[in-house]
């Protein structure tokens, strides 16, 4: 198996992964009340993690050596783009996380949760995307 298509399988993991959570995960969350959410949360965000987190650094390690070993302006778009996806994710997602971890929800903060989810949806299919160009460009 080559670099690509690792790289295109982490990718669209993510992919499935931004859907799942923007569709069914995120949006479950109104349904408990705040002692449930609070119990459930801190085990979602453990367990999420397993799966999050090699995946992340799997892109960006996939992402940096592609940039790196063909330098173009795709992949420096794609390169871009995974860094978009860390930036929001540990600068407006990780705090909103902590806030519900810290059992401090309100409907308002779960429907921001789910609002400002989007922007990833974006960013992780606009990532795929331009990996896809990349490879029929190859």
């Amino acid at each position: 198996m080559t670099w690509i298509i690792l790289q295109l399988i982490v990718d669209f993991g993510l992919i499935v992964l931004i859907w799942m959570v923007q569709l069914l995960i995120y949006p479950s969350f109104k349904y408990l009340n705040k002692e449930a959410l609070f119990s459930w949360h801190n085990r979602y965000t453990m367990r999420i993690a397993f799966v999050v987190i090699p995946l992340m650094f799997s892109q960006l390690a996939l992402t940096l050596f592609s940039c790196f070993k063909n330098t173009t302006l795709l992949s420096c778009l794609h390169l871009i783009l995974v860094l978009l996806a860390w930036v929001t994710t540990f600068g407006i997602f990780v705090p909103i996380h902590k806030k519900l971890s810290n059992n401090n929800s309100n409907p308002q903060l779960l429907q921001k949760l789910v609002n400002y989810n989007w922007l990833r949806v974006i960013i992780w299919n606009a990532v795929f995307a331009v990996l896809v160009i990349q490879i029929n460009n190859y």
